[in-house]
């Protein structure tokens, strides 16, 4: 270490028994190398990072509520449109049965 060394980022002098570090080329005190490495990082996490998430406004929400609330009638029309065919089959069942109970009454 040179005598009379400068921290290029503080102005400080850099003591005889202290050690100079190299940041970006420059010589600074062992405080600022601290600072700088800790900002250095905090910005390189920064650049890092996926982009914000993107915040849905009350109109995007009522849109979505409108959607939400459409597809939950369809699957109610489905289910009842799906019941009334059972039902249907079922009576038509029970008719088909009952003529065929009278068929077969008749020929006895």
């Amino acid at each position: 270490m040179m005598a009379d060394e400068t921290c290029a980022n503080c102005g400080d002098k850099i003591g005889k028994l202290q050690t100079a570090y190299i940041f970006n080329d420059k010589i600074v005190c062992h405080k600022c190398n601290l600072i700088l490495q800790a900002e250095s990082s905090v910005s390189e996490i920064k650049s890092n990072s996926p982009p914000p998430l993107h915040v849905a406004h009350s109109s995007d929400l009522r849109e979505i509520n409108k959607s939400t609330q459409f597809l939950k009638n369809v699957v109610i029309a489905i289910i009842i449109l799906l019941v009334v065919i059972g039902i249907v089959r079922g009576i038509t069942a029970a008719l088909n049965a009952a003529r065929q109970a009278a068929v077969n009454a008749s020929h006895q």
